[in-house]
């Protein structure tokens, strides 16, 4: 499987038309959870979400990405990263 963590619709749609069934995510019911709300609720969803990334293999990650490098810090591994800094 591949574990998509992302708060973008339109990255986790790409992944699922590139890899199919094998792409899982985080779902409550089967649908969609909000990850851009500031909540409590968000923070505890990024908090498992964080948890299930540093169970992973292999992690990939945005340069940009704050959220790739903490995920990082929980699988005690560097990340592999796409994506380019802008100055």
């Amino acid at each position: 499987g591949l574990y998509v963590a992302s708060d973008s619709r339109a990255t986790i749609n790409r992944f699922q038309q590139r890899y199919g069934s094998r792409v899982l995510t985080l779902t409550r019911n089967g649908e969609d959870i909000p990850r851009h709300v500031d909540s409590a609720e968000a923070i505890r969803i990024a908090l498992v979400e964080l948890m299930l990334l540093g169970r992973t293999h292999w992690l990939l990650g945005s340069v940009l990405s704050s959220f790739s490098e903490v995920a990082s810090w929980y699988k005690r591994r560097a990340f592999s990263a796409i994506g380019t800094c802008r100055t």
